[in-house]
């Protein structure tokens, strides 16, 4: 945020996006009904929005952008480089739909190696949950130090036991969100749905960031 340097007073906060570096219109529809808006529009649709469901193990996700160079790039910046303000212009254009879509739901995010983690200084995906103001419980933690982005799609599929419950809590009153940046294969997320399900939660469904979309068809199998 920036201040007119004319006039701080009575001059307007100046937001740049935190990708580009552009100002953004603050009299836009979306940038009046969300005050924490971080990217401008253009770079909102070169991130390429769909908000496509998908199914996964009889499960109904959605996801939000297609898995493309643009968002690869932004990705890597933020969980390679460790560029942390990033984390505000993930869900900066759909937060409000968010929140009355998962409204009562926690999330729980699909879980980094820990030393990964450390490495990082931050969890990406908390990361993007605190900024946002939505309620999450860590009851996943990964047990193998796997990339799953330098693994074919048939060693995705066939890799077993990557997570594992952190605590076992009842979660009978309570509606689950599942929240990974990338789903692929699905392989990852099908696992953590079972583990999930085996605490019996009121609702489950997931919310992914991205997935590949290939002449509008998405690459996850849906069974």
């Amino acid at each position: 945020m920036r201040w007119n340097k004319q006039d701080k007073k009575s001059s307007p906060i100046i937001i740049r996006c935190v990708i580009c570096d552009r100002v953004i219109n603050r009299n836009s529809l979306v940038a009046l009904s969300n005050k924490s808006i971080s990217i401008c529009q253009t770079c909102y649709l070169e991130l390429d929005p769909k908000y496509q469901e998908i199914v996964i193990d009889s499960v109904k996700g959605l996801f939000i952008y297609n898995y493309d160079s643009k968002f690869q790039d932004i990705l890597y910046l933020y969980k390679g480089c460790y560029d942390l303000p990033l984390r505000s212009c993930f869900l900066s254009y759909s937060i409000n739909f968010i929140k009355v879509r998962y409204r009562n739901y926690i999330f729980v995010p699909l879980p980094s190696y820990k030393a990964r983690d450390k490495e990082r200084g931050f969890n990406h995906i908390e990361e993007i949950l605190k900024f946002n103001a939505l309620p999450y419980l860590n009851l996943l933690k990964k047990d193998k130090d796997i990339k799953q982005s330098s693994l074919s799609k048939e060693q995705r599929e066939q890799e077993k036991n990557l997570f594992s419950l952190n605590e076992t809590i009842d979660l009978s009153n309570k509606k689950i969100c599942l929240i990974d940046d990338v789903i692929t294969t699905g392989s990852s997320m099908r696992q953590a749905l079972r583990l999930i399900r085996s605490l019996k939660p009121k609702k489950i469904t997931f919310l992914v960031l991205s997935h590949p979309v290939y002449k509008g068809k998405t690459c996850c199998k849906n069974h």
